[in-house]
């Protein structure tokens, strides 16, 4: 085609998908010694591509680094995506890979009462002893538990629990990790038959249960930083005391007076606004801190995806698998290929088979316009703005000229035109103030 003089246009007559790429560039082809260039670059026919891809990607040097490589050399239609799957497909490639950047913060959603979902969790050991946690995710009002070591199954789990609902009544829901006192066939039955929900966060993933998470830093500074003198039990109680009647930063109202609709006695006599307004002031300033780091992440049931192992130190990291159901908005049931278990894991732990993560994604797109053979005449300039060169636009006018007419009467004959100085022109003294940036309330 390019020997014999390309048309003007593409007519119906040609494979228009495979001529358009060459369409576009043929006035920068050329033919030397019986290949196809376009500019410095050599084109590759299909028949080779599958080899020049395999000794591109002899020695693992990633997608951008072989897209780098193959520039410099040779091109073909769609080299880019050729790239990207040979990368994808590459086992060794893919064990290598960092941690997924993480998904855009999918908050638990606000319950409208207290007690109606609880997070629990454990500290310890700790202190000579184990921590059961629960904390209420309306007031955020803390229940603590100690137990001894060892002394953490799923029976001592519920008689704790069992004590709680006697005092404030029976949660909806209950969220915990998956620790065998949580995951137990007794503590399944007991939730069912007490008309409790339980919901598991997925493993090896400690921020979907941020809130007690967060509850277990904050008890185990406030226990380091009290006294021995008093005794751990003294200073738990006191901590609690405390806790609870302080403002939270998430509510800006104390927790004891968001869960017992009152203002217990103490020392201080604390009042705050309300605590709906504040609370979503502070969810949206945490979501939009969080999600300046995050990358959307398109997973859904069905999707071939690799999934991050946590089994075993010798076991590879990323094994493949595929999406059989979605719990929630970030957590989903997988399947490792050529396995029946299913495992859950969150958005974070899961990376999309068919695409890799990377930065400074480049595409056929830069080729054309970094081409050393780019014409300007594939720049359009009707979209500029029009330049006018006669016209400075911080020239001075020129002298305004004033005309004095004589009297109809006199003889005197016209006198010349006298020039007018313009006016001096001043620097405004208004002191200047730096841009306020906007801050959502």
């Amino acid at each position: 085609m390019h020997r014999t003089r390309w048309p003007d246009h593409l007519s119906s007559g040609f494979k228009q998908d495979d001529l358009r790429p060459f369409f576009r560039i043929r006035h920068e082809l050329t033919v030397l010694h019986d290949c196809l260039l376009w500019g410095q670059r050599t084109i590759i026919p299909t028949a080779l591509r599958a080899k020049a891809l395999s000794q591109l990607h002899k020695t693992h040097p990633g997608k951008n680094g072989m897209q780098r490589l193959a520039r410099r050399y040779f091109w073909w239609p769609k080299l880019d995506e050729s790239i990207a799957t040979i990368v994808t497909e590459c086992d060794a490639c893919c064990q290598v890979l960092p941690e997924t950047p993480a998904v855009p913060l999918s908050q638990w959603p606000r319950p409208d009462r207290p007690w109606k979902r609880i997070h629990v969790d454990f500290a310890g050991p700790f202190k000579g002893a184990m921590w059961f946690i629960v904390i209420d995710a309306h007031s955020r009002w803390p229940e603590i538990v100690k137990m001894a070591i060892g002394q953490t199954t799923s029976s001592h789990v519920i008689q704790a629990l069992a004590t709680m609902f006697s005092r404030y009544g029976f949660a909806e829901e209950l969220v915990s990790d998956n620790g065998t006192q949580f995951t137990s066939q007794e503590f399944a039955q007991w939730c069912r038959a007490h008309g409790v929900k339980h919901l598991f966060t997925a493993p090896y993933h400690p921020q979907s249960n941020g809130l007690a998470e967060r509850f277990v830093a904050t008890f185990k500074q406030a226990m380091l930083k009290s006294g021995e003198e008093e005794g751990i039990d003294i200073c738990l109680l006191k901590f609690l005391q405390r806790y609870r009647i302080t403002p939270h930063p998430a509510t800006d109202e104390a927790p004891a007076e968001l869960f017992l609709k009152r203002t217990p006695r103490s020392q201080f006599d604390l009042f705050f606004p309300t605590a709906m307004h504040a609370m979503e002031k502070a969810r949206m300033k945490d979501k939009l801190h969080f999600d300046k780091g995050t990358k959307e992440k398109k997973l859904f049931v069905g999707a071939d995806v690799l999934i991050r192992n946590y089994k075993g130190k010798d076991k590879p990291r990323w094994v493949r698998g595929a999406i059989i159901g979605q719990k929630g908005t970030v957590n989903w049931e997988v399947k490792e290929k050529g396995r029946e278990e299913i495992w859950m894991r969150h958005s974070n732990q899961l990376r999309l088979a068919k695409s890799t993560d990377s930065i400074d994604v480049e595409n056929d797109a830069y080729e054309t316009l970094n081409s050393p053979t780019t014409s300007s005449a594939d720049i359009d300039y009707s979209t500029l703005p029009a330049i006018h060169l006669n016209e400075d636009p911080f020239e001075e006018p020129p002298p305004t000229q004033i005309e004095v007419n004589p009297p109809e009467d006199s003889n005197e004959p016209p006198s010349t035109p006298l020039p007018v100085e313009p006016p001096t022109l001043r620097r405004s003294a208004r002191a200047r103030r730096p841009p306020q940036a906007y801050s959502p309330e």
